[in-house]
């Protein structure tokens, strides 16, 4: 198949699947959304969330390295269309805002109480208190 021809979209639905199984199972088994884990990170003890991000900053960058060899020409034109300009930095504030409303608005942030509950676990445990249930 040519470079020049996009992908068929059954192919990009496989494709995007995959990544999404591969994502997910790598997510399940490093087990960085348990409690314990989150709480670890924020006291310094354990680094798993710190190495899952730079995992995946690895992976981006592999990847972009990769196209950038493969298909030097697509790569630059691609790269012109999204970097520099104000309307390029008017967008990237409106992407922003929007996901941050969305975030809100989907209370994605109601993790940060069960978070915080397994912290006062912890503080319950070290201090030998019993965890009110």
């Amino acid at each position: 198949m040519s470079l020049s021809k996009p992908l068929p979209v059954s192919a990009q639905c496989a494709l995007a699947g995959a990544c999404g199984l591969a994502f997910g199972i790598a997510f399940d088994k490093s087990r960085v959304f348990q409690p314990d884990a989150i709480v670890n990170q924020m006291l310094m003890q354990r680094f798993i969330m710190l190495k899952m991000f730079l995992a995946a900053v690895g992976t981006s960058a592999a990847s972009l390295g990769i196209v950038s060899v493969v298909a030097p020409e697509k790569f630059a034109a691609a790269r012109g269309k999204v970097s520099g300009g104000k309307k390029h930095l008017k967008v990237a504030a409106l992407g922003a805002g929007l996901l941050g409303m969305g975030m809100a608005s989907g209370f994605s942030f109601s993790h940060a109480i069960i978070d915080e509950l397994a912290r006062l676990k912890v503080l319950f445990e070290q201090a030998r208190v019993p965890f009110p249930q």
